[in-house]
């Protein structure tokens, strides 16, 4: 049997939302030392991977390594019975034939899902990149939004002193631009500027992130996937990674 709970819910509730906007169903995989998520969208052109460490949570109960298939858009809706200030607590039982989830506050309330047959675990794409930036996190979503009002695809570019994130129409063209030494951009390291582009409606779906973290990571290279980093509270990690869109040339 598995048992864990955590002090303060909300963050498990965008974390979950997160995993919604990505795919319907994933494999969670529970160890004594974490839990852990790796999945893929249905095009197969981004992957969400979450990984809490057993220091994440109040207390952290499990024995064996558990992989367990949930359906996150279930899971998702359920969290709308989530106050603030909610405690969580998570219950597998010895068969993993299901998952319940405990809200603890003035209430409490008791959820439980079948789990399914796992997905496959997909592999992460190595990294690759001559480019990395910090960013406040709520500045990069609202340069993301913007660009998605106007347009579908971005092209991203850093060169020594800034990062560019830019969008076309047939009669425009629009572009965010953090300078070194703007507030908002807390690293630039560049090895050679750097061109790439990617899907803004996919980069859309992994601004959840923003809520999680203050800080927004990016790494990427020229036609080589995107990698969007939050990190979280006791080495908590959320990552993103993105499959570029390849120009013909």
């Amino acid at each position: 049997m598995f048992r864990a709970e955590v002090e303060e819910a909300e963050a498990l509730r965008k974390l979950i939302k997160a995993v919604s906007e990505i795919t319907e169903e994933a494999p969670l995989v529970l160890t004594p030392e974490k839990l852990e998520l790796k999945a893929l969208d249905y095009t197969k052109s981004a992957m969400i991977k979450f990984s809490l460490p057993s220091v994440y949570f109040s207390m952290f109960d499990c024995d064996k390594e558990i992989t367990v298939g949930l359906n996150f858009k279930d899971i998702n809706k359920a969290f709308r019975a989530l106050r603030s200030g909610d405690r969580l607590e998570i219950q597998i039982p010895e068969d993993t034939s299901s998952i319940t989830l405990i809200l603890k506050g003035v209430t409490t309330r008791t959820m439980t899902f079948s789990t399914i047959e796992p997905p496959p675990i997909p592999q992460e794409p190595k990294e690759v990149f001559t480019a990395d930036a910090k960013l406040i996190s709520s500045e990069f979503e609202h340069a993301i939004k913007f660009l998605s009002s106007v347009s579908s695809e971005a092209r991203f570019i850093a060169e020594e002193d800034k990062l560019s994130i830019t969008a076309k129409t047939e009669t425009g063209s629009y572009t965010n631009t953090f300078s070194r030494g703007d507030p908002v951009l807390l690293e630039l390291n560049v090895e050679s500027r750097t061109e790439s582009m990617y899907s803004l409606p996919l980069l859309g779906k992994m601004m959840v992130g923003c809520k999680i973290s203050d800080i927004a990571g990016l790494k990427f290279a020229a036609d080589k996937p995107l990698i969007l980093d939050y990190p979280m509270i006791e080495g908590a990690t959320l990552t993103y990674y993105l499959a570029p869109i390849v120009e013909k040339r």
